[in-house]
């Protein structure tokens, strides 16, 4: 449960919300807070001519790249210490721990010095938003694993990848070396390079649901071992933007790619659960995806051609950067791990 209090004057305003103290500390609230000022921060911005500080933000904050500092803040007479992340002209955000709340704040131009914090006792009629509910949890749920951790991948199934610097995912799959240039999360993107030693490039567009409502559009076009790739896709977001389900139809080639997503349950303890069915050619697949609370950890599994696929990312902040590693096994079309690898690591 959160109950957030705004306070503004003139153009200036600070909204402090409470939350229920977190399970896994103040991770998954710095990303919250952040996003959601991010956010706001970039409807600011719709109308203006592009700008790199603008655009560099998102994608930044989404990598949990953006610098926090250490401060303090007084709450109810006593100081207590918070962590702050200027976001863009003057906006900022906060988090920190109490006795019995953790708060958020989240500040367009209230400046630091001399913020004071009191409790608030006589809100005599406070709004109260409704919490956002799914309709009821999804049939589908994320498979259990068959085979005991630890298990030896024999070499031409092994997929063991790193993702480094935002920008260079590198390793190898089925035994054949893969080195692509690829940034991603970002709405507007590229890549280049290799995939199991097969030539590879493509450019996608995201259709960016601040803008774009509840049906989110995405297309990308390139080449896959010399042959043309065209892909289009159009997700369906409920209230509160949430997924719902969504269709995947193109070409790979001359071979024919078509798939329906819908959401699932289980998988990592999170609501980012989904299940996506389809064929590319005549290869039948089904993929579930599960990405975890704080966007640091994602697990694929499912069957290729009937034959299972197992691969596990974690995302940790090594001193040269953030890494992502991505492991597991694969058989199956190198363009369809090429695809699934690529989304993973758009959301981690």
């Amino acid at each position: 449960m959160s109950v957030a209090v705004d306070h503004s004057l003139g153009d200036v305003s600070i909204t402090v919300t409470c939350h229920r103290h977190q399970d896994n500390g103040l991770a998954s609230l710095r990303r919250w807070v952040l996003q959601d000022a991010v956010r706001a921060a970039l409807l600011d911005h719709a109308d203006d001519e592009f700008s790199p500080e603008v655009g560099r933000i998102q994608p930044a904050a989404r990598l949990d790249e953006l610098p926090w500092e250490e401060v303090t803040i007084t709450v109810d007479g006593q100081p207590a210490p918070f962590r702050l992340c200027e976001v863009l002209d003057g906006r900022w955000v906060a988090v920190g721990r109490c006795a019995d709340t953790d708060l958020t704040l989240d500040s367009r131009g209230v400046p630091l010095a001399g913020l004071t914090l009191v409790r608030v006792t006589d809100l005599a009629n406070p709004d109260l938003w409704p919490h956002r509910e799914r309709p009821g949890t999804p049939a589908r749920q994320f498979p259990a694993d068959a085979d005991p951790a630890g298990v030896i991948i024999p070499g031409h199934a092994r997929v063991d990848l790193t993702f480094e610097r935002s920008r260079l995912l590198s390793g190898s799959a089925g035994g054949q070396p893969v080195r692509l240039d690829l940034n991603v999360p970002t709405h507007h993107g590229a890549a280049a390079g290799t995939i199991a030693g097969i030539p590879v490039s493509a450019t996608w567009e995201n259709g960016d649901n601040y803008f774009i409502y509840p049906d989110v559009p995405s297309h990308l076009t390139g080449s896959f071992a010399g042959q043309p790739v065209e892909l289009h896709a159009a997700f369906h977001l409920e209230p509160g933007y949430l997924f719902d389900h969504g269709t995947i139809t193109g070409h790979v080639g001359d071979e024919a790619l078509d798939a329906t997503v819908q959401r699932a349950s289980g998988g990592l303890g999170s609501t980012r659960t989904v299940a996506v069915d389809g064929t590319v050619g005549c290869i039948e697949f089904t993929i579930y995806a599960a990405i975890d609370g704080p966007l640091t950890s994602g697990q694929i599994r499912g069957t290729v051609a009937g034959s299972p696929i197992r691969i596990d990312a974690v995302r940790t902040r090594q001193p040269g950067g953030v890494t992502t590693r991505v492991t597991g096994s694969y058989q199956g079309p190198p363009a369809l791990l090429a695809l699934v690898a690529g989304a993973l690591l758009h959301f981690i």
